[in-house]
């Protein structure tokens, strides 16, 4: 028997192993509530056959108690008003939102927060989503992907408030000196990640939407204006990406795709260098999400997750993006899609390449790839073969032509964009 409890410990919040049936009941209660308090992770219930065998008379507890497990939700006072007092001093402050703030719900309570400061704010890749890209506070993403604005920010800041982020090696860029002149003021509902990765001198435990709602309602507009204008000068450096005169520039196809979407569209992306094209370019509004497998390395995550996606918001519009590398890692997924009925647009980028792992090998080794796939199938044909509908595009006119196509389509839609072997991700 493989010990199924041990060989998951690394990936779950906390797992049962159920010995007796009539434990059923309150292992159930146990495990939705540990799974979705505090810092959300899934919990692993292991029903051996025996117990699946057992008859046991059902009935499911109205409350949960469990010895030791009691998540702090409210931060604590005095770190609170040490929080914003720092906050209130700074001349160059700079606030940084990660996964948390979604987690917990917090994106109304953290515009509310930032509008009313006037802080600039950055957000790690898991915090996409969290706050408006158009809004002029916003200065994009951190990291070795990240935007040129928001890593200058963090390099310059005096005070950097961090909100539900982990502020792993992907959101520091493996910088030796992150934040290296900032007060790190760090917020999170998990007291094991304050302080892992980054030292902070005024740590913070508890709920980001209550302790948002807190610096909402107590902190006072900030006096700085000189800091203000510098990250505008930043941002306004970013350059925006432009059509190419051969095949489909593909940080401009995600482009054009956020301005002919609605504000509640919701974007799936998979994992290599699409991952981050969509992260860099889809422009986050009203009620629009952004889903991705963060930092897993999970190729052909994007089609199944867009499959559940369109399931549990069917009036939403979902689209999948995804390489020829990772789609060909969730073919039969088109098979789903077909007898689910489901109707997504799947944004595939043929550059007939696993363009990440080439380009990291053509920076560090100058030698001959294996990543290769000259070989690629004929993608449309396969969705047709599923019954499904698509077309390749190689020009800007066929590109927006295409997208209206696709929104108007009663079922699936492949759009595949040829693109050239040697886009840079950036």
């Amino acid at each position: 028997e493989v010990d199924i409890t041990g060989a998951t410990e690394p990936f779950v919040k906390h797992s049962y192993l159920v010995k007796e049936a009539s434990d059923l009941p309150r292992i159930f209660k146990e495990a939705f509530y540990i799974a979705a308090s505090g810092r959300p992770g899934p919990v692993l219930i292991d029903i051996p056959l025996d117990v699946q065998e057992e008859k046991v008379f059902f009935s499911y507890p109205e409350t949960v108690s469990i010895r030791g497990y009691c998540p702090t939700f409210h931060g604590h006072p005095g770190q609170l008003k040490r929080a914003i007092r720092r906050l209130q001093m700074a001349e160059r402050p700079l606030v940084c939102v990660g996964g948390g703030v979604l987690a917990a719900g917090a994106e109304k309570e953290l515009r509310q927060f930032i509008e009313k400061a006037r802080i600039p704010l950055v957000h790690t890749f898991m915090g996409i989503g969290a706050f408006p890209t158009e809004s002029p506070y916003s200065l994009g993403m951190i990291g070795s992907h990240g935007h040129y604005a928001a890593n200058r920010a963090v390099s310059k800041a005096d005070v950097v408030l961090f909100i539900g982020a982990r502020i792993a090696d992907r959101a520091t860029g493996g910088n030796p000196h992150f934040a290296k002149n900032a007060d790190i003021i760090h917020v999170d509902i998990d007291p094991a990640e304050i302080g892992k990765n980054i030292g902070a001198l005024i740590p913070v435990v508890g709920d980001a939407k209550e302790v948002l709602r807190i610096f909402a309602e107590k902190t006072n507009p900030l006096q700085i204006e000189e800091w203000q204008v510098k990250c505008k000068e930043w941002k306004e450096k970013t350059p925006y990406p432009e059509p190419t005169e051969s095949k489909i520039n593909p940080k401009y196809a995600i482009r054009r795709l956020s301005k002919i979407l609605d504000s509640d569209a919701v974007v799936v992306a998979d994992v290599g260098q699409n991952q981050m094209w969509a992260a860099r370019h889809f422009e986050i509004k009203g009620e629009r999400k952004f889903f991705s497998s963060g930092g897993l390395g999970t190729m052909g995550y994007s089609l199944p997750a867009a499959i559940g996606t369109k399931i549990g918001a069917p009036e939403k519009n979902v689209v999948a993006v995804v390489g020829d590398g990772g789609f060909q890692m969730s073919l039969p997924e088109l098979g789903t899609l077909q007898q689910t009925k489901v109707k997504l647009i799947i944004l595939l980028f043929n550059n007939q390449r696993l363009g990440m792992v080439r380009e990291i090998q053509d920076r560090r080794y100058q030698a001959p790839f294996g990543v290769y796939l000259d070989k690629n199938p004929d993608f449309i044909k396969l969705a047709e073969a599923y019954g499904l509908a698509g077309r390749q595009v190689s020009t800007y006119e066929e590109l927006e032509e295409t997208f209206i196509e696709a929104l108007d389509s009663k079922t699936t839609f492949l759009i595949e964009c040829i693109v050239d072997e040697k886009e840079s991700t950036l």
